[in-house]
């Protein structure tokens, strides 16, 4: 009993550090993504000025 118990402990520990990780992956692609968003949006401003 106690030998199922220490792998569920350590399963559930690793589920915990996965959805961690996916969760960062995540969230930096959403970041990179916005960044290369404002970057576009700032050269676009630049044009639209120079044009005016």
């Amino acid at each position: 009993m106690p030998i199922i118990s220490r792998n569920l402990a350590s399963a559930l520990r690793f589920l915990k550090f996965a959805s961690q990780t996916v969760l960062q992956v995540k969230y930096s692609h959403i970041n990179r993504t916005q960044d290369i968003y404002e970057a576009f949006l700032m050269q676009y401003n630049d044009q639209v000025l120079v044009h005016d």
